[in-house]
This record gives structure tokens, sequence and C-alpha cells, in this order.
């Protein structure tokens, strides 16, 4: 009985070893959008980016926001859908 429960826990631990790679390559992933939102935020809060000299680096600026704004929803939905996988697992 013993022997069995040890081989079920070991099958588990295999089984989830993946699934916690994925996590924390998404979590890395996460803390480098996160920093570059913030970075950009922080850029597109200050008055010189508006001024007339600065056009190009705004577009510039707004579309980096925008890209790294829906990247992080995607890589945000895709650790929540590996949690749950690695929560199933048990």
């Amino acid at each position: 009985q013993r022997r069995l429960e040890a081989e079920e826990r070991q099958r588990r631990a295999e089984r989830r070893k993946p699934l916690q790679k994925e996590i924390a390559a998404l979590e890395r992933e996460l803390e480098r959008l996160s920093a570059e939102k913030s970075r950009l935020d922080a850029l597109l809060a200050g008055e010189d980016i508006y001024k007339d000299a600065n056009k190009g680096q705004l577009t510039v600026s707004l579309k980096q926001q925008a890209e790294v704004r829906s990247r992080l929803e995607d890589v945000e939905g895709a650790w929540l859908e590996k949690q749950a996988e690695l929560e199933q697992l048990g």
C-alpha cells in the first residue's frame, strides 16, 4: 500500500514538473512585461513626451504601450490556465 502511494506521488510530481517550469517562465515574462509597462506609463505620464519635438517618440511609445498591455493580458491568461492545470493535478 505504501509503495503504491509513493509511486502515485512520484507520478504526480513528474506530471507537475513541466507545468511548474512553464509557470516559472510565464512569471519571468510577467515581471519583464510589468517593468516595461511601468517604464512606458512613467514616460507617458510626463509632460515632455507631449511636446511637438517628441511627437515621433510619443507615437512609438503609445504603440509599444498598447503592445505590452496586450501581451501582458495574454501571458496572464496563460499563467492562470497553467495554475489551474497544476491545481487539478493536486
